[in-house]
């Protein structure tokens, strides 16, 4: 059975490490205009987190940052 994008990260035989770079890459995928603090605001994540959650999507090259 498929899972979707708003489940899979809730499997709970992933580590919160996962999940939560999974939330954070929905949450980019989802927002017109993202930043970290929104996203930390928003998904209730510490802002440490999100910046090495979002470097780590960086280096995977499945997000980039604009200046």
């Amino acid at each position: 059975m498929l899972s979707d994008i708003e489940n899979i990260h809730r499997i709970s035989k992933y580590r919160i490490k996962d999940r939560e770079k999974a939330s954070i890459f929905q949450y980019i995928c989802s927002q017109p205009s993202p930043t970290r603090k929104k996203a930390a605001a928003d998904l209730k994540i510490r802002p440490t987190t999100v910046s090495k959650s979002v470097q780590e999507l960086i280096q995977d090259t499945l997000v980039y940052e604009r200046s």
